[in-house]
């Protein structure tokens, strides 16, 4: 089974990472590439919510009332687990797309508070994606966004005091993924634009992925 390029593609709620995602995978699959898609089930930290709905009313009224560093190290557990586990069973393809990876679980860990240092040790147990297309937020946009939303009406840790702590924690975050690796868009844009930018800024990593993918090859078969 082959190994794929993993992307992460990270941001606050709200700007534009599922549309980024679609127009990505559709992008690969027209250059006739096997394309997944994964994100993290939050099973462990429904139990969470449950409790959430049952004292407050609304299970995202959690914060911050239940100790964020239950909170937070039950979502990493989750997290943990799925990109350790459930990875397994979708990862036989070109390119894994991730919704959400450790960037985003990191800095909204460091936005609702609380100690990080046991987080951060749960989240060194599966790799860093090899490329993440961080899509910077604009709190008011991202607002309007999650508001407007028909089908999922904007959930109480949604709010934008949130959204603004969680857009400084990235700020701070991204300084430690390797440059090379990043890819940073602004989501101030229409969706066809940020697109655009995105695919010049990744098409020189893939090419060097491709390369370094047809080097192992060689170095394989003339073993």
């Amino acid at each position: 089974m082959k190994r794929p390029i993993v992307i992460a593609v990270c941001g606050i709620d709200g700007c534009g990472k599922s549309t980024q995602i679609n127009m990505l995978k559709k992008y690969l699959e027209e250059k006739q590439k096997t394309v997944n898609i994964t994100k993290v089930k939050m099973n462990r930290t429904s139990i969470l919510f449950d409790v959430s709905e049952k004292v407050f009313g609304d299970p995202y009224a959690y914060h911050p009332h239940i100790q964020p560093e239950v909170m937070n190290t039950v979502i990493a557990c989750d997290v943990a687990y799925h990109y350790r586990y459930e990875v397994e069973k979708v990862k036989d393809c070109d390119y894994l797309l991730c919704d959400r990876h450790k960037l985003c679980y990191l800095a909204y860990t460091d936005a609702f508070g609380g100690e990080v240092k046991w987080i951060e040790e749960i989240m060194k147990q599966f790799p860093d994606p090899d490329i993440t297309i961080y899509i910077r937020g604009n709190v008011e946009l991202s607002t309007k966004r999650l508001m407007s939303r028909a089908d999922k009406p904007i959930r109480t840790d949604e709010n934008p005091e949130i959204l603004s702590s969680a857009l400084n924690a990235y700020e701070e975050r991204i300084k430690e993924v390797p440059s090379e690796t990043m890819i940073t868009v602004g989501a101030d844009d229409a969706a066809e634009n940020i697109h655009a930018a995105i695919i010049q800024q990744l098409e020189p990593l893939l090419k060097k992925f491709d390369k370094e993918r047809t080097e192992e090859k060689k170095k394989i078969n003339f073993i």
